[in-house]
Parts: structure tokens; sequence; C-alpha cells
């Protein structure tokens, strides 16, 4: 054989069903194009500024970076990203979100991956949008479930009206792994 198979290592979720609009879904696989931006240094801490967070209610979605090379090399120098995550806060009676409530920002929290690492959000995960870290765009291919209707979809959080959000990152040492 020339070929290695890992069996069920991403679950792929689909709960639309339980969607109040009763609306069907149906699998999307979407390609994103993801540009460079910035870390910023404060005193002794790299910052990462957060515009919004985003959820999939309903539906897991993976993130599956594109790239010709898993050396090391291409890691350290172009090949990282952010994966950015909060918890949810219990729901409130005025939360325009049904189920979970909207993101806990103060357990807002940045983890470090690389070009050879795929990333799987788990249904209701607030998230922020893919943060690439380098000089060099990285292309994912991105699959989860879709019903076309906003709220079900995805449900945003904008943060610039609030004064923003930053999340402290961990340094990057020379083996592509975050300093604790």
């Amino acid at each position: 054989s020339t070929a290695l198979k890992h069996i069920d290592i991403s679950p792929i979720r689909n709960l639309y069903a339980s969607a109040s609009s009763s609306t069907p879904s149906k699998p999307a696989m979407n390609m994103f194009s993801c540009f460079p931006r910035a870390l910023r240094r404060r005193d002794k801490s790299l910052l990462f500024d957060i515009e919004v967070l985003e959820r999939h209610p309903y539906t897991t979605q993976t993130f599956i970076p594109l790239s010709s090379s898993s050396s090391s090399s291409f890691r350290e120098r172009e090949g990282r990203y952010l994966v950015i995550v909060a918890p949810a806060l219990p729901p409130t009676p005025d939360s325009p979100f049904q189920q979970l409530g909207p993101p806990d920002l103060d357990n807002t929290r940045a983890f470090w991956a690389h070009a050879g690492q795929a990333v799987t959000y788990g249904a209701g995960t607030w998230h922020a949008p893919m943060a690439v870290i380098g000089d060099e765009r990285m292309d994912f291919v991105v699959m989860q479930f879709v019903n076309g209707v906003a709220q079900d979809d995805c449900q945003e959080v904008m943060l610039k009206k609030e004064g923003g959000l930053s999340v402290e990152v961990k340094e990057w040492d020379r083996e592509g792994k975050a300093r604790l």
C-alpha cells in the first residue's frame, strides 16, 4: 500500500436538526485565503488584537492548511497561525443567542498551530477568524455544514464596538513550540 489511513481523526458534527429554523443543511467545503496579521508587544508580552468572535452553533468547522512542505524550517519561518477560542457564558433572557450564551471574554485563549496541523472547532465554540502570523498568505480548506439561515450558520460578536479585545500569545521557540 502507498498510503497510511487514519480513521475518524476529526469528527464532523451536523446538529442542524435541532435548529429552530428546521431548515435542512448540506456539507460545504470552501477555501479561505488568510493574509498575515501582526502581533504587538506590550512590555514583555505579545498580544493579538481581536475585533470579532464567531461560532457555528450547529456544526463543527475544520480548517486544513494547504502546504507543500511540512519541514520544520517552513513551519518556523512561514506556516504559523493562531487558534483563538473562548468558552461560552450561560445564556441570559435577553441574549440574542438561542442555546449557549455570549463568549466569556475574560477566558479567551490563543494557541499556536503550524502549517502541518489542522484544527476543528466544536459546534458552538466561540473562535476568532483564522489569524496567520508570518510573511506569507496561508490557504485553508474549510469543511462544515450550512443551511443558508444566517443565525443558524454563523453567530458573531463584534468586539471593536466595545473597544476590542487583546489576547496574550506565548513566544514561539525555534522548535516550533510555544514557550509556556
